[in-house]
C-alpha cells in the first residue's frame, strides 16, 4: 500500500493535466476512464460514454445525491468493489484496475477513489482518457501517454510504502 503525506497532498492538489470547465468533443485513441462520482456523471449525462467508471458514492465526503446516484447505479458494466481507505492506494487497487481496464466496468470503492486517477493513468493504455474533478474549478483530463505515464510515476514513487 502507498500513502501520501502533507507535502504530496499539496502538490497533488495541482491538476495533472488540462482544467475544462465545460466537457466538449475530444479525440482518443484508448479508452474512456472517469475517476469520481461527478465526474462520472458529467460525462454520462454529457453522452460521453466511460469505458471504466470509479466511484465512491461521495462528493466531498458527503453522500452523493440520489439522481447522480441513480445514473450510475443505471450504468450496465462489469462491477467491481475495492476497499482503499482516504489517502493512500491499496496494492489491490492496481490489479482491479489493471482488470477493469480489459471490457467497459465501473469500480464502486468504499473509502476513496480520488488517488486512483494516479493507477488509472498508469495502467491504461496510450491515447486513453482519464477525466477526474477539480473542486470548484472543472474537470481535468489526462491524456495518456509516456510523458504523463512518467510524470505520474514519479508522483507514486513519491509516495510511502507502508507494508
Amino acid at each position: 500500500m502507498r500513502k501520501i503525506d502533507n507535502r504530496l497532498r499539496a502538490k497533488l492538489k495541482k491538476p495533472l493535466g488540462k482544467v475544462y470547465k465545460k466537457i466538449g468533443g475530444f479525440r482518443k485513441k484508448g479508452k474512456i476512464i472517469a475517476v469520481g462520482d461527478i465526474a462520472s456523471y458529467e460525462l454520462i449525462k454529457n453522452k460521453i460514454k466511460p469505458d471504466l467508471i470509479i466511484y465512491d458514492n461521495k462528493e466531498k465526503r458527503r453522500p452523493v445525491s440520489k439522481k447522480v446516484k441513480n445514473l450510475l447505479d443505471s450504468v450496465r458494466c462489469d462491477m467491481f468493489y475495492l476497499k482503499n481507505p482516504r489517502g493512500r492506494i491499496e496494492e489491490e487497487a492496481w490489479i482491479v484496475i489493471g482488470e477493469a481496464l480489459r471490457r467497459k466496468s465501473k469500480i464502486v470503492v468504499s473509502g476513496e477513489e480520488d488517488l486512483l486517477v494516479l493507477p488509472s493513468a498508469m495502467l491504461a493504455e496510450n491515447g486513453s482518457v482519464v477525466f477526474y474533478g477539480q473542486p470548484n474549478r472543472g474537470m481535468v483530463l489526462i491524456r495518456v501517454n509516456d510523458k504523463s505515464k512518467r510524470k505520474i510515476k514519479r508522483l507514486v514513487d513519491e509516495m510511502e510504502v507502508v507494508v
